[in-house]
């Protein structure tokens, strides 16, 4: 009886003989065929041709049926290329079929090998991957087909090679029983040998399980039965086997049938396997993990994107979408260069650069992004690099943080800090003012005595000077009294200049001194050892000072003294410090408040006294100034604060002395109300080749500009005064007809009003000043004015 097997399927001989030398498995999914005795007695012994052949196809060693069959010696054979043992048709279906071999996934092929006399000879062939001479072989079972005398002699060898194959293998019969398994299908299925019926039998506990986890049943889903069935080849179908302990076992089976070659009736089928539970089990775990991450990328509080070294989005999550205004849709095709401003581009590409050849794998960092309205999202973002084996940047993580509510929190805490700052000050303005009033209206008093008094010497031909001397000094004081109420009730913006601690010290005294009661004796010392200026806000100090001069003044009702010392400290490798200390004699505190010292709100005086707001504000102004504040106190032993600051090297300066014109005769332009400082300036100046044109606001500015079209005006003098600031329109006409002027604001502001950011050349001049000091400052600024 001839038998048909389909070309590519699984063993179908079962083979009895030589088991024992075939049964040790391979590493790497190899089978170790020893060359002694195993290899010797199989090629010797073995009733159907054996080949062993290299990888790429060459003959390595022959038994003698193996010569018999194509008509050649073993020297012939040992060497040759397969091809040149098959027809010429074939060859490319070999060249083809053969690396299916080479890779495991075909132990069965029927063809035509090729007989020295040109003779075709239908051959079945079954292989397994060996070790020979310890590298990597095929060996080849070639049956010719057109005798059967050898089939049941080599049943043995073909049950070996099966039991050896890496997969699992089952052969049924033409009632469908299973009559061989090999020990993968055994353990697989846990089969049962039945003696009495002489098959394999399915365990009753084992549940058939579909592709989709759903119960199947043998009948229908077996693929043995089906291609008995259908007499046509099964192909992968993936299966798994649920056993009564509740493990699954899963598969990918392909079946073969074998059909009789003359009747075309079905003899049975082989199944052959691969175990595929553990790599199902890797990807079970693989697309959980993915599903975790993707629940928690998609759901993260914060900006999440996944995206190349180079920039480009990969993957964005819902909450940067928000962050930017964008739909996913929007965004998934842009990169962080597009929403990036454009002042930012090179430093976006300097941080991928940095992502790219740095070996960190984590980098933070603070950027901005724009908005899909354009307004700009300031965002702290962190960076994870994600490498391959050779330490390639695969792609980055990036988690994005919006900023922007920490930002407005934290405006509006400084928002809130300068209104209660300024809220305090207003307070401590109240009481500075019965003072101020009391000495202020002592200074008229003496003008007005002096007045009097040099009035009656003019009558009587008497010289006037010393009265009008008194004058003159009675006004200075009054003006530095003004001078510093109005530094100090500026609601400033923060506007620091290098400025003398200790002048900033005397005057502070000047101001408060209507404060301090006759029983306080104030002591101020200078012990800094080289001249040292600090970066600070003029009017913050003074009410720093102010808190704590009023503080140390409650804390002595029955008097005692006042020192304020400066001092330098050296500090190696660092800029120098400049001390303040603030010391009293008055009864000291305990531990307990000490603790709450700069609390706002916090305070151990009556409700009519104070409000606890005065050391909480002078603690916020400390810190803004990147000073420190230390506090020594004891009950009965009274109070020292030590408030430092960084220190600042300075060089000495001078007063402007009375200055006189270089060369050339100068105009300058005063707009101001008030006709007596006109009139005085006009007087004082037109000695010095000036001539003060004065007007009282801009719209008289301008018809003076029409009116005398030559006129080349090279200082400009306004006051801080509505309606008196020079529109950008003037100051062009201005600077064409004199491309260096400048032009003065007469203010009592520590920075310039807004009109003021498109005029280059404008200058600041604090007020009050004495009309002399004045006057010396605009000559100065006109000497340095070329035309």
């Amino acid at each position: 009886m001839a038998v048909e097997i389909h070309k590519d399927m699984a063993l179908t001989g079962v083979y009895h003989e030589q088991q024992t030398q075939l049964d040790t498995p391979m590493p790497q999914s190899l089978n170790t065929v020893n060359s002694e005795p195993g290899l010797g007695y199989l090629l010797e012994h073995a009733p159907d041709a054996i080949f062993i052949e290299s990888l790429d196809g060459y003959v390595l060693d022959v038994n003698k049926q193996a010569c018999r069959l194509h008509g050649m010696t073993r020297e012939e054979l040992v060497g040759i290329h397969v091809l040149e043992l098959v027809p010429e048709d074939q060859r490319d279906l070999v060249q083809r079929e053969y690396s299916k071999f080479v890779e495991g996934r075909m132990q069965m092929y029927e063809g035509f090998s090729l007989h020295k006399s040109g003779r075709r000879i239908p051959v079945e062939l079954i292989t397994t991957q060996i070790l020979y001479n310890s590298q990597p072989a095929l060996l080849i079972h070639a049956r010719d087909l057109s005798t059967r005398k050898a089939l049941h002699q080599s049943d043995a060898l073909n049950e070996a090679i099966m039991q050896v194959l890496p997969g699992g293998v089952i052969r049924h019969d033409a009632q469908k029983r299973i009559v061989f398994a090999n020990e993968q299908a055994i353990k697989f299925f846990c089969l049962q040998f039945d003696e009495q019926e002489r098959c394999y039998q399915w365990s009753e506990h084992c549940k058939l399980l579909l592709e989709d986890n759903t119960k199947g049943n043998l009948k229908s889903h077996w693929p043995g039965y089906r291609c008995m069935d259908l007499l046509q080849r099964e192909e992968e179908t993936t299966l798994g086997i649920q056993c009564q302990c509740g493990t699954e076992s899963w598969g990918v089976f392909s079946a073969m049938p074998v059909v009789d070659q003359q009747t075309r009736l079905c003899l049975g089928a082989v199944v052959s396997f691969i175990d595929t539970t553990q790599q199902r089990k890797t990807m079970t775990a693989l697309r959980e993990s993915e599903y975790r991450f993707h629940l928690a990328f998609d759901h993260a509080p914060m900006g999440m994107v996944l995206a190349t070294p180079d920039g480009k989005f990969l993957q964005i999550n819902n909450r940067f979408c928000r962050m930017l205004g964008y739909r996913w849709s929007e965004l998934i095709d842009k990169t962080f260069f597009d929403i990036a401003p454009d002042m930012d581009t090179d430093t976006c590409k300097k941080f991928a650069e940095m992502l790219t050849n740095s070996a960190a794998t984590r980098h933070s960092t603070k950027k901005r992004y724009l908005h899909k309205d354009g307004h700009e999202v300031w965002c702290q973002i962190t960076v994870t690099v994600v490498r391959d084996a050779q330490g390639k940047p695969q792609y980055c993580i990036n988690q994005i943080e919006d900023l922007s509510p920490q930002l407005k929190a934290q405006q509006q805490h400084e928002q809130l800090e300068d209104r209660l700052r300024q809220a305090q000050k207003l307070q401590a303005i109240g009481t500075l003012a019965s003072g101020v009033a009391h000495d202020f209206n002592n200074l008229l008093l003496a003008i007005e005595s002096y007045l009097d008094m040099a009035q009656t010497q003019y009558d009587k031909g008497q010289d006037p000077t010393k009265a009008l001397k008194n004058i003159h000094q009675a006004i200075r004081q009054s003006t530095g009294m003004t001078r510093s109420l109005l530094t100090f009730a500026r609601q400033t913006n923060g506007h620091r200049q290098h400025v003398d601690l200790m002048q900033i010290i005397e005057q502070s005294l000047q101001t408060l001194k209507p404060l301090i009661p006759a029983t306080i004796k104030v002591q101020v010392m200078d012990k800094t050892q080289c001249p040292l200026q600090i970066n600070a806000d003029p009017s913050e100090i003074q009410q720093l000072l102010m808190n704590l001069v009023v503080n140390a003044r409650d804390a002595m009702p029955d008097g005692g003294t006042l020192s304020l010392i400066l001092e330098t400290e050296s500090c190696e490798g660092r800029r120098p410090l400049l001390n303040l200390w603030v010391c009293d004699t008055g009864v000291g505190m305990d531990e307990q408040t000490r603790q709450r010292l700069f609390d706002p709100f916090y305070t151990t005086k009556s409700r009519s006294q104070g409000t606890g707001l005065g050391l909480a504000v002078a603690h916020g102004i400390i810190t803004d100034h990147q000073a420190r504040i230390r506090v020594q106190s004891e009950p009965g032993n009274g109070t020292r604060f030590k408030i430092t600051f960084p220190g600042i090297n300075c060089l000495s300066t001078t007063a402007p002395s009375d200055t006189t014109i270089a060369a050339g005769h100068r105009h300058m332009v005063l707009v101001q109300t008030d006709d007596m400082l006109k009139q005085v300036l006009q007087t004082m100046l037109s000695d010095q080749q000036v001539t003060v044109h004065g007007v009282a606001d801009m719209q008289h500015l301008e018809t003076l500009l029409i009116e005398e079209p030559d006129l080349v005006i090279d200082l400009l003098v306004c006051d801080d005064v509505p309606g008196n600031l020079p529109t950008e329109s003037i100051c062009k006409v201005l600077q064409e007809r004199q491309p260096d002027y400048k032009w003065v604001l007469m203010t009592d502001r520590n920075t310039p009003p807004t009109p003021m950011a498109y005029a280059s050349h404008a200058l600041l001049l604090r007020q009050p000043m004495p009309m002399r000091e004045l006057a010396g400052h605009l000559l100065e600024i006109l000497n340095g004015i070329s035309r």
